[in-house]
């Protein structure tokens, strides 16, 4: 994992890990960990296949690790901090599951 975040740092400055918002059991936030396979300058909040020209924004690591499914290795810490699963669906980014808690 080292050398992921080592390239990601190279190749674009900024965090190496990427964070968003999640709806897990019992409609409890938590927060899912994956490395940054986007360019800093790309539009928060908007997911890569809502974006005019997805392309340009994903850096040449970020298609690597996209590829491979090696952004999702920092997810292994939210299963073993208990947020996220190993087995079951897949939790729904909460823009597109409308959970309301208030």
């Amino acid at each position: 994992m080292g050398a992921i975040s080592l390239a990601i740092k190279v190749e674009d400055p900024g965090p190496v890990l990427f964070t968003q918002k999640r709806v897990g059991q019992n409609k409890r936030y938590f927060k899912l960990h994956k490395f940054r396979s986007r360019r800093m300058d790309t539009p928060h909040d908007v997911p890569t296949h809502m974006l005019s020209n997805p392309d340009q924004y994903i850096t040449k690591v970020g298609k690597f690790i996209r590829t491979h499914s090696l952004d999702e290795l920092p997810q292994i810490w939210d299963i073993f901090i208990g947020d996220s699963g190993i087995i079951g669906t897949t939790k729904k980014n909460l823009d597109f599951i409308g959970v309301s808690l208030a």
